[in-house]
């Protein structure tokens, strides 16, 4: 019988220890071969100690000690043969008594340990007991005998298919019961834990998780009885949690699912865990997390870049220009703080500053900490006409660094325009190659920008100052009072080409002309003087204004650059006669104003000078009324504009009913106030305003 039980764990003794009522013992009277010469009448007390508790009770217990048997004799046989514990099964006897069914353990195989040992124990205990008991002819021993040794093989043949399913899953699984122990575990769980294969791999995979430090999702450092098996055991169904390994030096990551086992009455025995090692899968979840951040940087970079190119191509002030570039550098760098020095006689300038309060506040970025001077930095950088960077260490933080980057703008020759500066940086580590490279494309945007504005200046200026040193000295003519304003526009970029003069004839008489050149800067300065003394020449020819229009188109035609035209409107008056005649090139009309009422001149509208040599200019008279006033202009005098809305003739003509009847002195002046004030103080074209008016006899 006791060999036929061998066969279910081959390889571990199996003993019966029977009670002796007379000498109240417990008494080792049947066993395996294997251990019959060792411990074959082998006593223990049968009314106390922990082998009599046993055998009283109805359940299966596992001792791991032998110096817990409370049998020295038995623990020195058992501990000579090497056993490092017994399965100790109460034996129930048919005809009364008690004892035990002992199945030694040599190794701790974990299909010693697994679930569902308790109960095939239990009947083995039955099947060995009835095989003790003397035979009573029908009363069904036999075969009762028979049915449980049947229960008992089926129930290690599930066991064993158990273990080859375990063993069959790559993943780690085990069951821990609700004392912690490890009852059950696959190979791939021992791997897993880093377990080296040998005697006692349960109990070390035990050691192993309970030294397990580990760190939730939220951050929370937790030990592995605190974690989701804690909750499992409490009968929760735990399902893909992961948590960070932090008790060696070698971060790893763990997803761990588990699941409650329940026994027959429905409470929570144990719990088995499945765990998977997700290291590699974090990995590159994190690095795909920082390219993707990289990715959103860089888009970012170069929506700010394209914004500052739009900006740089269009802005004409250089202070505003310089402001939006140092702006752009701390958005692009998402530095703390930044300075922008220009070049002066005493060295660099501070020019700009500008400081980020959520990036100033960050450790790394702090301006309270010890550092450099941004000026110092920038002096490097303006020196060695290159890139500066570098990190100082923090020491208002341990591991965090306070970062610094100079960019030079040079222009193309490598002369000093500015220089930027930046301290601190969201990165604790300071300033990367990806912000060089950011900085870098902004310094050669802003230089060409800076290089630009400062040509133009340059050029407006040589542009304004011809201009105005070509303007006419207005002759005085006898009886006629003439009021002229010339503005530039305030926020243009070159002057334009707006002209004008008064010139008397040999006949007697004065012509009156203003003009326009299309364009502006040099050209168009140079153009219009051009067009002014072609026109004054051909005063003593004595021509009517349509004729000496044309005269003047043929004479400019070969002069004049390509795609370039100039509108003139051209008048002469005969103070004796009041006889005034008017010929127009594609330029605005004049208006006649007085106290009642304000017309157009009239005149038949020619094409502008320089667009065709041939086109023929006509001449319309009319006589003044006595106190009319005539009002030429060009047209940055009534293009003046608010949002969408045009300051236009019919404003021009009442501003004009309501100067028409006072003193001529001043009064253009007030005419191109009004338009300016009606722009927000801001004119977008040069604007010249002639006034004349016969005086009264």
């Amino acid at each position: 019988m006791l060999d036929a039980v061998g066969h279910l764990f081959p390889g571990h003794p199996v003993f019966v220890m029977l009670e002796d009522e007379p000498a109240g013992t417990l008494v080792v009277e049947h066993c395996s071969s294997d251990v019959s010469s060792c411990v074959m009448g082998v006593s223990a007390s049968g009314d106390s100690g922990p082998l009599a508790s046993i055998a009283r009770g109805v359940e299966p217990v596992w001792v791991p000690s032998l110096e817990d048997l409370g049998a020295q004799q038995l623990s020195d046989a058992l501990g000579d043969m090497g056993i490092v514990g017994v399965w100790f099964v109460p034996l129930p006897r048919p005809g009364g008594g008690i004892g035990l069914l002992a199945l030694c353990v040599k190794t701790e195989d974990p299909p010693l340990k697994r679930p569902g040992l308790p109960q095939l124990f239990a009947s083995l205990a039955v099947i060995v007991g009835a095989g003790f008991a003397e035979a009573h002819p029908g009363d069904g021993s036999t075969v009762e005998t028979d049915r449980l040794w049947d229960r008992a093989v089926r129930q290690s043949v599930r066991t064993e298919e158990l273990t080859a399913l375990l063993a069959s899953i790559p993943e780690a699984l085990f069951v821990q019961d609700r004392l912690w122990h490890v009852t059950l575990a696959n190979e791939s769980a021992f791997k897993a834990l880093g377990v080296d294969p040998g005697p006692g791999l349960l109990h070390t995979l035990e050691e192993r998780l309970d030294a397990l430090r580990l760190t939730d999702e939220r951050g929370a450092s937790i030990t592995w009885r605190q974690g989701p098996v804690a909750r499992a055991l409490l009968g929760d169904i735990i399902s893909d949690e992961e948590f960070k390994e932090t008790s060696q030096e070698a971060v790893r990551w763990f997803r761990i699912e588990c699941a409650p086992i329940r026994d027959t009455a429905g409470s929570v025995a144990g719990v088995v865990v499945f765990l998977r090692d997700v290291t590699a899968l974090r990995i590159a979840h994190d690095r795909l997390e920082v390219a993707i951040q990289n990715e959103r940087t860089k888009s970012e970079q170069l929506r700010v870049l394209n914004r500052l190119a739009v900006i740089l191509n269009s802005e004409t002030d250089t202070g505003r220009m310089l402001d939006e570039v140092l702006a752009g550098a701390l958005r692009l760098t998402t530095g703390g703080v930044g300075s922008l020095y220009r070049p002066s006689s005493e060295g660099l300038r501070l020019e700009a500053f500008l400081s980020i309060p959520e990036l100033r506040e960050a450790p790394h970025g702090s301006t309270t900490a010890p550092g450099l001077d941004l000026k110092e930095v920038a002096q490097l950088a303006a020196e060695s006409r290159r890139v500066v960077r570098f990190a100082q260490e923090n020491p208002g933080v341990e591991g965090s660094f306070r970062g610094y980057l100079a960019v030079p703008l040079v222009t193309s020759s490598g002369d000093l325009l500015a220089c930027l500066a930046l301290a601190g940086s969201s990165d604790p580590l300071g300033f990367g190659a990806d912000d060089e490279i950011a900085m870098t494309t902004l310094a050669a945007h802003a230089s060409v920008a800076l290089e630009n504005v400062r040509r133009l200046d340059q050029e407006r200026k040589l542009a304004e100052y011809l201009q105005r040193a070509m303007l006419p000295r207005i002759p005085r003519v006898a009886g006629l009072a003439v009021d002229i304003v010339y503005e530039s526009a305030t926020d243009a970029a070159l002057v334009g080409g707006d002209f004008y003069d008064v010139v008397p004839l040999a006949k007697g008489g004065v012509a009156l002309f203003v003009g326009d050149v299309c364009g502006n800067g040099l050209q168009a300065a140079a153009t219009m003087s051009t067009v002014r003394y072609a026109v004054k020449a051909h005063a003593s020819l004595g021509l009517p204004p349509g004729p000496w229009l044309g005269a003047v188109n043929v004479a400019i035609a070969a002069d004049l650059p390509p795609d370039s035209f100039v509108t003139l409107a051209l008048l002469t008056l005969d103070p004796k006669t009041r006889r005034l005649g008017c010929a127009l090139a594609g330029h605005p009309s004049p208006l006649l104003a007085t106290e009642e009422r304000v017309v157009e001149l009239p005149g038949l509208h020619g094409l502008p000078l320089g667009v065709d040599a041939d086109t023929r200019y006509h001449t319309r008279y009319v006589v003044l009324e006595p106190g009319q006033m005539i009002c030429l202009f060009t047209d940055g005098l009534f293009e003046a504009r608010r949002g969408g809305e045009m300051f236009g003739t019919s404003r021009l003509g009442e501003e004009l009913l309501s100067l028409a009847g006072g003193r001529m002195s001043g009064a253009a002046k007030k005419l191109v106030e009004s338009a300016r004030s009606f722009a927000g103080d801001t004119l977008d074209d040069d604007v010249v305003v002639m006034l004349a008016r016969l005086s009264a006899e």
